[in-house]
């Protein structure tokens, strides 16, 4: 560090002032002691429910920001502009420290959500900015230096990379460095008053919630457009969960209103095919996924392998005409050795599965109840039609589809 600023003391005269002063405002980027002037925006830190896992990446500098520089730039020799200067690990390190999510990943292409970051630091030198280097220059930075300028950032957020939300800031930083100052690198600080910026408006926006992404995405709103009855027998709906993936839907739990460890769950979700009329075929296949979901579930809480019984079918006669389901059920062990029973209904509706689990002890023969719940509310449940979004989907699985079920 000493013999970089032996090197500016001793420059050329020819040396212009704009290289002056991007030669010290380089010292200050190179790890200088600094106490830096930067705002945090204040957000909530301590959150009942944590935001989904995201994967963190540069984003290439759009046009506009491009041109921005470009035209800063031109418009004195005072004038210089940089993009993407700030490590990206930096902006990483303060996503994971903020403990607001679930996980933070460093680019890591298979995560559903990703936040995409580009930045235009630039700033307007002066008069009194080469006085201010010359100063600290001769003095070995004995006195401190000081680099005001402004961080132009755009934003964007992905689901699946469709871009859902865009955010865009302009934020002052003054970089400050002597040899008596705390150490501080002042790209750690920029990257945490950006990532400050970035999570106070996450919280506004509510960008991460299910509702937010189905409307930007146009799939099922299940909020407003499922209908489920309240009561159902001795049960009583309880609360719901839309999940952040629209190809899961959203599950509804029902509880017993006098005995609480009784319930059951009611998921509603879309049907992962383009083929919707061959319901029987739609139905043995989702039966065979459901059975590898839950052996996965299992093995991930270190039970047995679920034993299940084969399939059966049946239909119930509803208000709304005759309803076709499929029943399973099956028995594990825990990592207790306590025995288990789970039990699974499955029907369609539209372009809807309409699944229905409960998980007992083995020895608690709640199996008719459940049978009972299940053919009480067939039918009574009104599904959200089908949605754009899962019609593009569906048109492009018909189109690379060799054949239907």
């Amino acid at each position: 560090m000493v013999e970089l600023i032996k090197i500016l003391i001793n420059m050329d005269n020819r040396m212009t002032f704009k290289a002056l002063i991007a030669s010290v405002s380089f010292l200050l980027l190179a790890g200088c002691a600094t106490n830096n002037q930067f705002v945090v925006a204040e957000y909530e830190k301590i959150v009942e429910e944590k935001f989904p896992p995201i994967s963190v990446y540069y984003q290439t500098p759009p046009d506009e920001l491009r041109q921005f520089c470009n035209v800063y730039k031109e418009k004195s020799a005072l004038h210089d502009c940089f993009t993407n200067i700030i490590d990206l690990e930096n902006f990483y390190d303060e996503f994971n420290d903020s403990k607001l999510f679930e996980n933070v990943y460093y680019a890591e292409k298979d995560v559903d959500f990703k936040v995409l970051i580009s930045t235009a630091n630039y700033y307007h030198s002066s008069g009194a900015d080469l006085g201010r280097a010359a100063i600290a220059g001769a003095t070995l930075l004995l006195a401190p230096l000081t680099n005001p300028q402004d961080i132009k950032v755009e934003a964007a957020i992905t689901w699946k990379d469709h871009v859902i939300q865009r955010y865009q800031y302009d934020i002052p930083f003054t970089a400050k460095a002597s040899l008596f100052s705390t150490n501080r690198n002042p790209e750690s600080d920029m990257a945490k008053s950006i990532a400050s910026y970035l999570m106070k408006s996450f919280q506004e926006s509510e960008v991460f919630t299910p509702e937010f992404l189905s409307k930007e995405i146009e799939s099922s709103n299940y909020s407003d457009e499922l209908t489920l009855p309240e009561f159902v027998g001795e049960y009583q709906f309880s609360e719901d969960i839309i999940f952040h993936n629209p190809l899961n839907g959203v599950v509804n739990r029902y509880t017993h209103q006098e005995f609480l460890f009784d319930y059951v769950d009611v998921f509603v979700y879309p049907v992962r095919h383009w083929d919707l009329n061959n319901g029987k075929a739609l139905i043995e296949r989702e039966i065979g996924i459901i059975k590898n979901e839950i052996d996965l579930l299992l093995q991930e809480s270190n039970s047995s392998k679920a034993e299940f019984d084969e399939p059966e079918f049946y239909s119930v006669n509803s208000t709304e005409g005759k309803v076709s389901f499929a029943a399973l059920s099956g028995d594990y062990l825990t990592e207790e050795k306590q025995r288990y029973k789970t039990v699974i209904y499955l029907y369609q509706e539209e372009d809807k599965f309409i699944k229905f689990r409960s998980t007992f002890e083995a020895d608690a023969a709640l199996g008719r109840q459940i049978k009972t719940f299940v053919d009480e509310v067939a039918g009574k449940i009104q599904v959200p039609e089908e949605s754009l979004f899962m019609a593009q989907i569906r048109q492009s699985w018909r189109e690379n589809a060799l054949e239907p079920l």
